[in-house]
């Protein structure tokens, strides 16, 4: 039995198997972390692309909402997962945000970027009733009258707050921070009438913007959103307010090369998909795809800026 036992591995090392086999990955479902609220834009374009990446896996994604410390408290968790694949981040700038404010411990070089995927911009809105700043004009002229007393919620620490940072600083208008959630939350300010003014990403937003409840001013790109096509860029309106939210995968650090090249794979396979890509338009999102390498070039690049911006605010830890 002995000689037969060496016999065996003599063969196997001769066909080259030195080891236990490595099974291919994934070999059980799969966790992505949603570091903000169910509802928002980041759960939903989580949601929008999970059935058709299953199916290219062959296994289960189960999304997990954990919101918190304006995306640090999920970002966290994520970073903490054993880095084999099976624990992965769905995350934007408030990644970036959350660590140069101080919210969270984690900033993107503590993780391991693996691809961006999409893109959704930001809508400045106000309440149907608000008659007296239903225009970008209007809402200006009065914050700039009375400083501080246009309340305007934010994530603290998140993506978002910046944002009003950006807007504050273009148009000279000094708003009465409101602290409040993700994008669900700060909807649910404006349709209580607890806040004058939101600017959040459209996703969210639009089927309200339709109903007519809510009164776009003006959208934070570059050129105007297909999913709000008559409303005008605040560039065109004379403002420099460019905030889109470019959202994309990463793990735990030490992820191996091989799981991010396959992830990457996915995400550009996804992203090319038509049936996914007019799923998303129906929501104001859209392909961003990055490549491990260029997502990387980009995040430093927005760090840098993000880390600028919040020492202008004052808002640097």
């Amino acid at each position: 039995m002995r000689k037969m036992a060496f016999l065996s591995l003599a063969l196997l090392a001769l066909l080259g198997f030195t080891g236990p086999a490595i099974a291919a990955y994934p070999e059980k479902p799969i966790k992505l972390i949603v570091p903000f609220g169910a509802g928002g834009s980041s759960d939903m374009s989580a949601r929008l692309i999970t059935k058709e990446a299953e199916k290219l896996l062959g296994q289960s994604i189960a999304i997990v909402n954990i919101a918190g410390g304006g995306g640090g408290i999920g970002t966290l968790e994520a970073s903490k997962a054993a880095p084999d694949g099976y624990t992965l981040l769905w995350q934007h700038k408030s990644l970036i945000t959350a660590f140069h404010t101080g919210a969270s411990e984690i900033n993107w070089d503590n993780l391991t970027p693996i691809s961006n995927l999409m893109l959704f911009n930001e809508v400045v809105h106000v309440h149907k009733d608000n008659k007296d700043i239903d225009t970008l004009e209007k809402l200006i002229a009065k914050g700039r009258a009375n400083p501080e007393t246009l309340r305007l919620p934010v994530q603290i620490g998140a993506g978002a707050h910046f944002s009003a940072l950006e807007l504050e600083k273009a148009t000279g208008v000094k708003f009465h921070i409101i602290a409040s959630g993700g994008d669900t939350d700060r909807l649910n300010e404006q349709l209580g009438k607890r806040a004058d003014v939101v600017f959040q990403s459209i996703t969210p937003t639009l089927p309200h913007i339709k109903a007519g409840t809510l009164i776009p001013l003006g959208v934070g790109a570059e050129q105007r959103d297909p999913g709000l096509p008559d409303v005008p860029t605040l560039t065109e309106q004379g403002y420099d307010v460019v905030t889109p939210f470019n959202i994309g995968l990463y793990g735990p650090a030490g992820l191996p090369a091989d799981v991010v090249e396959k992830w990457d794979q996915i995400s550009k396979k996804l992203m090319e998909n038509p049936e996914t890509q007019k799923e998303m338009a129906k929501v104001s999102l859209f392909p961003s795809y990055m490549s491990t390498k260029d997502f990387r070039v980009h995040l430093k690049k927005l760090n840098d800026n993000l880390h600028d911006l919040a020492k202008t605010g004052g808002l640097l830890k």
